[in-house]
């Protein structure tokens, strides 16, 4: 099991008692740590055993769970632990910019969560703890964990800034991007590597980056139905081939994704539907739109270079476009 790595960082401007800081930072380290070493024994102790007791957890994908009174938090845990591996996976963790406040026998500390799992994928979070102060100890009366971001889930992804910076990636990302065709990196910022590109991807991420703040996205989502998430098609290279991205608003950033398979195929099946394709027609298509040539295209298919051409001339006269960018733009605008 890695060795903890916990950093906690007492803000100065908090400065109330310096023993009963100590004693809450290291209370909120002991829980964590408990947590991740499957002692339930220890990780109980840390907080008060009653009905006021409530811990709130909410996480991209899953949702928001809220756990009210003991008895639920206890069975929770219990149930947890007895997988017999840490939940989450977490092989490391850290605590940073710890700032606790005290009131008499009440304090609160706020605080960025990060996490590491055995798979080597993270996390990061925003976490808050209330606790009271029984006799000369201090235990957990509310503890509230949002989740910010993760990378399990997203292997080729990117995050963004609303200007476009590289905030977070992951190593698969950073690595596909080191190669990748179109895109590229500029003093930490995300740029496309032709000027005709850039102006379209730019945009692209500047029209995501006005809906980071939660009200701007919630009022996006209430009158679309569903979050912000836009293909971008950046152009055509000297193949012939569409070069593509795509855009996700969540967690306050803009992310990209390098190959955002499962998005385009739901879109191309829609688009298949509404112009008629045929399933020949479909397999070019969709070649086309996953960044291939009309050339790599006929290949991958096993079909002649002409037989290729007459299936984009009959797709071109029932979408009513005349470029594989325009089809693009135009399959992938469905659904």
């Amino acid at each position: 099991m890695v060795a903890e790595q916990t950093k906690v960082v007492l803000m100065p401007d908090t400065l109330y008692n310096a023993d009963d800081r100590e004693a809450i930072a290291t209370l909120i380290h002991k829980e964590t740590s408990c947590f991740r070493n499957l002692d339930f024994d220890g990780w109980a102790a840390c907080y008060l055993q009653s009905p006021r007791t409530c811990t709130v957890s909410a996480a991209p994908g899953i949702g928001v769970t809220v756990l009210r009174g003991w008895d639920a938090i206890r069975d929770d845990m219990a149930s947890a632990l007895a997988l017999g591996h840490t939940p989450c996976g977490m092989s490391d963790f850290r605590k940073d910019n710890m700032q606790i406040t005290i009131d008499g026998d009440i304090a609160w500390a706020i605080y960025d969560g990060w996490t590491q799992a055995d798979d080597g994928s993270e996390a990061s979070s925003i976490e808050t703890v209330i606790l009271e102060r029984t006799g000369k100890s201090w235990h957990i009366v509310y503890s509230a964990f949002a989740q910010s971001r993760m990378t399990r889930t997203a292997p080729d992804r990117i995050g963004l800034d609303a200007k476009g910076h590289v905030v977070w990636t992951t190593p698969a990302a950073a690595e596909a991007l080191r190669t990748h065709p179109a895109l590229t990196l500029s003093y930490g910022r995300l740029r496309a590597r032709r000027g005709d590109w850039d102006k379209v991807l730019q945009a692209a991420i500047t029209r995501a980056g006005a809906l980071h703040g939660f009200y701007n996205h919630h009022d996006f989502v209430d009158t679309t139905g569903a979050p912000f998430r836009m293909p971008v098609v950046l152009g055509e290279d000297e193949t012939g081939a569409a070069m593509i991205c795509s855009l996700l608003v969540m967690d306050g950033l803009t992310y990209l994704d390098i190959n955002p398979t499962a998005d385009f195929n739901r879109r191309l099946v829609a688009a298949q539907m509404v112009f008629g394709l045929s399933p020949g027609q479909m397999a070019l298509a969709t070649r086309i739109a996953s960044g291939e040539s009309l050339t790599d295209a006929a290949e991958t298919m096993r079909i002649s270079i002409n037989t290729a051409r007459t299936h984009l001339k009959r797709i071109y006269d029932k979408t009513g476009v005349n470029s594989q960018t325009a089809l693009v733009r135009l399959l992938l605008s469905v659904g």
